[in-house]
């Protein structure tokens, strides 16, 4: 598939958290460029004067995405789980093996991707995804053949059920110098329907993708005491929609950080 963006948000936003100062790079170009499929995933919760401080420092390095003049886009994912949450209890308990399921709506395109995530013996992500051309929250006989496949679990894809929504706006920024991908989403909220959303943070979420153990992002964000966390948007919404599942593991993160 073709990765194509979500609802295209061209106002800026606050500060030099956007960086519409530097040069863009499309889509075709990012993909090739930075396909990133197996990777190392560093997570961070700051607020937007600490990121805007950080880019700061690291601008030059920097291209974004754009797309139709655009540079911030909005999200959808619907997670699916299995009836006892074992995608989110593996990763609660710090289980090795552990997966995820999510279909990923670009909104306002009319496209949508399943991905699978799961994780490599050295402990790096490995996403594959394909097209997802059945309703949104089904998975037909040839999306669940694609989950029990990219898991290893026969039977898995024919149980699992849709769990939960998240949405955001993002922008995309690669690293010219090293190669590396960071996202930076906001206005993060969650819903069990698709219909009720609950805003989970006012903070920004922060990702660093990357084939090396450290970005000039990473360092920058180290030295700023920001340092990485943990947690999914999944894990984060589960957590908050479903009080009564183990999230001591998170806990101090939910409680100063989020809702």
């Amino acid at each position: 598939m073709t990765m194509t963006a979500g609802q295209q948000i061209r106002r800026p936003g606050s500060g030099a958290i956007e960086l519409w100062h530097r040069p863009p790079i499309d889509l075709q170009k990012l993909t090739e460029w930075t396909p990133l499929d197996t990777r190392i995933d560093r997570k961070y919760v700051a607020s937007e004067e600490q990121i805007e401080h950080v880019l700061a420092s690291v601008a030059d390095r920097f291209v974004v995405l754009e797309i139709d003049d655009a540079r911030t886009f909005e999200y959808r994912s619907l997670y699916f789980d299995t009836p006892d949450f074992a995608s989110y209890r593996a990763a609660a308990t710090q289980r090795r093996s552990r997966f995820k399921v999510r279909v990923r709506c670009y909104v306002g395109t009319n496209q949508t991707a399943l991905e699978v995530k799961t994780r490599s013996g050295r402990g790096e992500t490995v996403k594959v995804r394909t097209d997802h051309t059945s309703d949104v929250a089904v998975l037909d006989h040839a999306a669940c053949r694609f989950v029990d496949d990219s898991i290893g679990m026969p039977g898995l894809g024919a149980v699992l059920v849709p769990t939960m929504w998240t949405r955001y706006r993002r922008s995309t920024f690669v690293d010219t110098d090293d190669g590396s991908k960071i996202t930076i989403d906001r206005a993060l909220s969650a819903s069990t329907d698709g219909c009720a959303w609950r805003s989970l943070t006012d903070h920004v979420v922060v990702e660093t993708k990357a084939t090396r153990n450290a970005t000039a992002m990473d360092r920058e964000l180290w030295r700023a005491h920001t340092r990485p966390v943990a947690i999914s948007k999944y894990a984060a919404a589960m957590a908050m929609h479903h009080p009564d599942l183990p999230a001591n593991r998170w806990s101090r993160l939910l409680r100063n950080q989020f809702h």
